[in-house]
C-alpha cells in the first residue's frame, strides 16, 4: 500500500450550516413579528391555493419542472 493521501470528495467539505449567512437569517421574535404583519395575506394566499387544488387548476411536481426547463432553454436560446 502507499502512503498517497485519498483523493478529496467531491461537494462540500464542511457541512452546508457552515456557508449559511446568519445576517440573513429571522430569529424567533421576527419572524413571529413577520407572520403576524403577513398574516391576513398567508391566509388568503392557502385559501386559494385550496380552491384552486378543489377546482383541479394544480400541477405534479414533473409538470411544473418540465414547464421550467423548457421556459430555461427558451430563455437561453434568445440572442
Amino acid at each position: 500500500m502507499s502512503d498517497k493521501p485519498p483523493p478529496p470528495k467531491k461537494g462540500l467539505e464542511e457541512p452546508e450550516a457552515a456557508y449559511q449567512d446568519d445576517e440573513d437569517w429571522l430569529g424567533s421574535a421576527e419572524f413571529l413579528a413577520w407572520e403576524e404583519r403577513n398574516k391576513d395575506a398567508l391566509i388568503e394566499s392557502l385559501r386559494e391555493a385550496e380552491a384552486q387544488i378543489e377546482r383541479g387548476e394544480w400541477f405534479t411536481l414533473e409538470e411544473t419542472m418540465a414547464r421550467v426547463r423548457a421556459t430555461i432553454k427558451r430563455v437561453a436560446k434568445k440572442p
